[in-house]
């Protein structure tokens, strides 16, 4: 087991001779390893049930490259000219080349963070409108995905049932009484999604863009990583996310820095041509803030860090 990896590179990739540099793991497990081609990282990912298609990242990536995103990067094919293997275990494996790039002590600058932000716009332009279905992209069942994938407007319709899948999970009368009054609010506010739609602002959203799935080399973003979980969605809401990653601790900590996440959405709006969005229609981001919150809070657990950095969010809002 502890050689498979090599395996998998001889029988699949064509590449007997590597030599193993590191291992990594996280989600799944990486192992960086140099061949006679140059460096490579080769992934291993354990399937679990009710998650999006694996291989919907493959084609969501070459949708990209069509269109001339170069911070993404198609797998090398297998020998069969495959983007990916299951080996008898039901591991897959995924073949990359190794992209240098240099450590990034902290994104909490500016510069970091607007270009950062740029970089989401360019691939929420690429992937707008159309482009989905363009590429033959599937529709994603919720039915067949956990809640953590849904969709926005999926997230909404179900929200008495995730009402009531938080109250039988344990959670204080407080806490519960939090998240009610936040999802009803939500709720009551649903015609920012219409809005949304309406300013043509649907279509590929990343879903976990943040500061450890970008590689910067000389300075310039040079890689955008893990797509996995991308589907189409609010591309709005896809920013709220991520302009609270990027304001402070990932994963939503009651510490993020709001008006670090103001700067990312502001060079966000920029560059995509809409600077007057917020002045405009002042309810629409502010929602999406909102949301990404709350999204978390039934997805990833009821904390009491979540609540606390939904307080500080409406406080902030509040002005």
């Amino acid at each position: 087991m502890n050689d498979l990896w090599q395996k998998v590179l001889a029988d699949h990739y064509g590449r007997p001779e590597t030599e193993l540099m590191a291992r990594l793991t996280c989600y799944s497990r990486h192992y960086f390893v140099t061949a006679q081609d140059g460096g490579h990282v080769l992934s291993r990912t354990v399937p679990e049930p009710r998650r999006l298609p694996y291989e919907l990242q493959f084609g969501i990536v070459r949708g990209l490259l069509r269109r001339g995103v170069r911070t993404v990067q198609p797998p090398v094919l297998t020998t069969a000219g495959e983007p990916y293997v299951v080996t008898a275990d039901g591991h897959r494996w995924c073949l990359r080349a190794y992209t240098p790039n240099d450590h990034i002590a902290s994104w909490f600058l500016p510069d970091r963070i607007e270009s950062a932000a740029r970089h989401l716009a360019g691939l929420h332009r690429a992937g707008a409108g159309s482009w989905w279905t363009e590429q033959g992209l599937p529709d994603i069942d919720p039915a067949t995905v956990d809640p953590f994938h849904w969709e926005t407007g999926e997230v909404l319709d179900r929200l008495p049932w995730l009402l009531a899948r938080a109250a039988r999970s344990g959670i204080t009368a407080d806490a519960l009484a939090r998240v009610t009054a936040a999802a009803r609010a939500l709720s009551d506010e649903r015609d920012q999604l219409d809005l949304a739609h309406r300013l043509g602002l649907y279509g590929l959203a990343h879903e976990d863009y943040r500061p450890d799935n970008l590689l910067v080399r000389n300075g310039k973003v040079v890689r955008i990583l893990d797509w996995d979980l991308a589907r189409r969605d609010h591309q709005l809401y896809d920013l709220a996310f991520a302009a609270l990653q990027f304001g402070g601790r990932q994963c939503l900590r009651p510490s993020t820095s709001l008006v670090l996440a103001d700067q990312f959405i502001d060079a966000y709006l920029k560059a995509r041509e809409l600077p007057g969005l917020r002045t405009e229609h002042p309810r629409l981001i502010d929602w999406m803030l909102r949301f990404a919150v709350v999204k978390r809070l039934f997805t990833n657990g009821i904390t009491e860090e979540r609540l606390r950095l939904l307080h500080r969010l409406e406080r902030h809002l509040a002005g």
